[in-house]
């Protein structure tokens, strides 16, 4: 396949990009495969075996910073869950497919911190409303420690102040007291179930009280996102931020745990206790948060029967100590 300067006819194309790597482009008419050869950092480990009673597991350890679990994919197929360093995955292994898909990957993580992880797929017993079995038929894991940047894609994203509240529904933005303009927040993300509406479940849209203490701006605590778990991806530039969470139980007994890209930050905070009361604002502030690959994750997470919650979210560049 020819190298070019276009896509204008059958080849490929190759844009550098400013982290070392860079994108590639294949125009491959009337090709019904293409191959990419070329170094391959990851390793490879069989794992042939199929899984399909209730409770039967999977275990593996592995050292790197990425993982994907291969395997076959067909109408027997089942349903698994996937613990990941202990912790069970929101996610779900399906090896349903209407016809046998070999090679496929069932499981992938990416952006692990560099060591050794383990991993773990126990099956459900079950498959989906129209597969016929349970089975999770497993081939190999792969995994890789290679390094490097990811960079923040081809545009990257804003550097400036960003202030949202969860649920605010207004047309125009809120200015506060200070003069800052506050805009609906939607970068949330929930499994709220199937055919559920996120928004009804997961978003106080109405005002919760009209009294909220210890503010001079009520109005950023009188909505809100919640959940049993649920999590905020910034689109942020390159750069290190400060971040604001505005909270204030508003009746919801909101208890949690918040991770701020993957690092714990809030450990059973029990927002009415440590606000002083319902109807009471509590501000917690994250300084130096570096941006990774373009984005800040926040992560919530209630505590028991609990839910977390959280009513709006301030990120700021952070303001270095000059050297």
């Amino acid at each position: 396949m020819i190298r070019r300067g276009d896509l204008d006819a059958v080849g490929f194309t190759v844009k550098p990009l400013a982290n070392g790597d860079c994108i590639v482009k294949v125009r491959h008419d009337g090709s019904r495969e293409v191959v990419v050869e070329g170094d391959d950092p990851q390793t490879a480990v069989a794992a042939r075996r199929t899984l399909s009673a209730k409770g039967e597991s999977a275990d593996f350890a592995f050292q790197g910073n990425q993982i994907r679990l291969m395997g076959d994919a067909g109408p027997e197929g089942g349903l698994a869950d996937v613990t990941l360093d202990g912790v069970k995955q929101l996610t779900l292994i399906d090896g349903y497919a209407p016809a046998l898909r070999p090679g496929q990957m069932l499981y992938g993580r990416s952006g692990l911190s560099a060591g050794r992880h383990s991993l773990k797929i126990t099956v459900r017993g079950v498959g989906n409303l129209i597969s016929k079995g349970s089975k999770i038929a497993l081939a190999e894991i792969q995994y890789s420690d290679a390094g490097g940047s990811a960079g923040t894609g081809e545009g990257g994203g804003p550097r400036g102040a960003q202030r949202m509240i969860f649920g605010y529904t207004d047309r125009e933005d809120f200015i506060d007291s200070k003069g800052s303009s506050w805009r609906p927040g939607t970068e949330f993300i929930i499994r709220a179930g199937t055919d559920a509406d996120s928004v009804v479940k997961a978003l106080f849209t109405g005002r919760r009280s009209l009294f909220i203490g210890g503010t001079d701006d009520p109005e950023l605590y009188r909505y809100g996102a919640h959940g049993k778990e649920f999590w905020i991806n910034l689109t942020v530039g390159p750069g290190v931020y400060d971040i604001r969470l505005l909270l204030a139980d508003t009746n919801t007994k909101a208890r949690m745990d918040v991770w701020i890209n993957g690092r714990e930050a809030i450990k059973e905070l029990d927002v009415a206790k440590e606000a002083g009361g319902l109807f009471k604002a509590l501000d917690r502030v994250y300084s130096g948060v570096e941006a990774r690959n373009g984005s800040i994750e926040i992560r919530f997470k209630g505590c028991g029967d609990r839910e977390a919650a959280v009513q709006a979210v301030e990120i700021v560049p952070a303001i270095l100590p000059a050297r």
